[in-house]
């Protein structure tokens, strides 16, 4: 299977721009997408794809999702740096049989198998494309496990790109050196990240849950309390049920970093419980 080419907007996507805004230090510019996905049902298997013709994407033995790219345009004397991820409903497939991309050869060759150890992928749904005279949005609208085959696509996407001045030179984003997230009381969590930047200061660190229904990211703040410098936490209260989330970064010049698990989503710390067994005495 060959993937079709990416599409420009159109009538498969449903694209809010907001207004281009000075946050936290940051220039930077809302953009809601709602795709509109259809799906395909072929001799390898299954496949969602943005409208029709149907637009999907996937590297050689990964799987086909559902990938648009969108122009990105920037203020004078300003250029896109980095994407956030913000929120999205989900919607859950189960026990899918995806498409996995095979290489184009002069003789037929089987669809090669998914490698379970991909996890949830791709790890990065939106990130930019700066080749080119107009820089691009890569967008996939969809997660796939590639252990249990589960799918989930998004619908009412939420983003932020972010935009540095055109004579910042920096172009390497912080490092998440640790991240952890604890439940506190019977609807809270408490969020400690730990991030590195050392071409700048770090502006902002997103905390986002991942729910089976969606996505939903929080704001952290900086600990007053660390010598280092380096530490964002956050007491969040009536957040939803969840297990998993993702930690997101971005820098003075506008570069995003997001980190996973590996292949899957970070896992909340829950607490370890005592178990205390009677003692009984032998002669």
């Amino acid at each position: 299977v060959v993937p079709n080419a990416l599409p420009t907007p159109n009538s498969h996507m449903d694209i809010a721009l907001g207004d281009f805004e000075s946050i936290g230090g940051l220039v930077r510019r809302s953009i809601s997408i709602t795709p509109t996905l259809e799906v395909y049902a072929g001799r390898d298997g299954t496949y969602y794809g943005v409208g029709s013709p149907l637009a999907a994407y996937g590297a050689v033995g990964r799987p086909l999702l559902p990938s648009a790219a969108l122009p990105v345009n920037a203020p004078p004397g300003w250029e896109p740096r980095g994407v956030l991820f913000l929120g999205a409903t989900l919607e859950q497939v189960m026990e899918t049989n995806p498409v996995v991309t095979r290489p184009v050869t002069d003789t037929a060759r089987p669809t090669p198998a998914l490698d379970a150890m991909l996890g949830w992928y791709p790890a990065r749904l939106f990130t930019l494309n700066r080749v080119g005279e107009i820089p691009r949005l890569s967008a996939t609208f969809a997660w796939l496990n590639a252990r249990t085959r589960e799918l989930r696509l998004l619908h009412n996407v939420e983003l932020d790109i972010t935009y540095a001045r055109e004579i910042n030179n920096d172009y390497s984003p912080p490092r998440i050196l640790s991240a952890s997230v604890r439940p506190e009381g019977p609807l809270g969590v408490y969020a400690e990240v730990e991030v590195e930047d050392r071409e700048g200061p770090v502006r902002q660190v997103y905390l986002s849950l991942v729910t089976g229904e969606q996505v939903i990211s929080y704001p952290l703040e900086r600990d007053p309390n660390d010598v280092t410098g380096l530490r964002w936490v956050g007491f969040l209260e009536e957040v939803p049920r969840t297990e998993t989330y993702l930690v997101q970064a971005v820098d003075a010049g506008g570069n995003v970093t997001l980190a996973t698990g590996k292949g899957d989503y970070l896992q909340i710390e829950r607490p370890f419980h005592q178990l205390y067994l009677p003692l009984v005495l032998r002669q």
